[in-house]
């Protein structure tokens, strides 16, 4: 097997090798713990993030990663894929879109400030840890409990040609 030991925090994971991890973070007035999975594929590059849970009670997206997880074959992947099955652990306990702590919805305020309030916090955790570190960010948003939706897929467009191209054929 070739690649390389990918080290992610306090987390290491060997090639062709899937870690479920969980990393402390400090949100002010309390820690909670970050889960995350890293799958370490034969060749380091490219990275994607792939989160879900925005919302903590957007329930399927944050099942669907769960699943993914054991769904991806380290072994046979070129790349590494980081997933964070509930970007707002706090929010996904109280069973509610806002972060209990201060009301603020994690979607609202990335990238986030390191001496903000908790959800603030947050977000520049994740913005400095996993989305800097990534080549591509696949969010899975879900509706809320009680709501409806028609599924959809959809990239944001920029004044980059070749990014946009790129993420066409990402949605393909």
């Amino acid at each position: 097997m070739s690649g390389e030991l990918w080290q992610l925090g306090p987390l290491r994971v060997e090639p062709g090798q899937t870690l479920r991890g969980v990393f402390q973070v400090d949100v002010g007035v309390t820690r909670l713990n970050f889960p995350i999975a890293l799958i370490n594929g034969t060749e380091p590059d490219p990275v994607v993030l792939i989160t879900a849970g925005m919302d903590g009670d957007e329930y399927a997206a944050i099942e669907a990663a769960l699943r993914l997880i054991d769904e991806i074959d380290a072994g046979r992947l070129a790349g590494r894929i980081m997933i964070c099955p509930s970007l707002d652990p706090l929010s996904f306990e109280a069973l509610q879109s806002e972060n209990p702590l201060d009301g603020l919805f994690l979607r609202h305020v990335f990238p986030g400030d390191l001496d903000g309030k908790p959800t603030q916090r947050l977000a520049y955790f994740i913005y400095q840890n996993f989305i800097a570190h990534s080549d591509t960010w696949i969010h899975l948003h879900t509706v809320e409990t009680g709501e409806e939706t028609i599924p959809c897929v959809w990239t944001t467009q920029t004044q980059d040609a070749e990014l946009n191209e790129q993420s066409r054929l990402l949605l393909q």
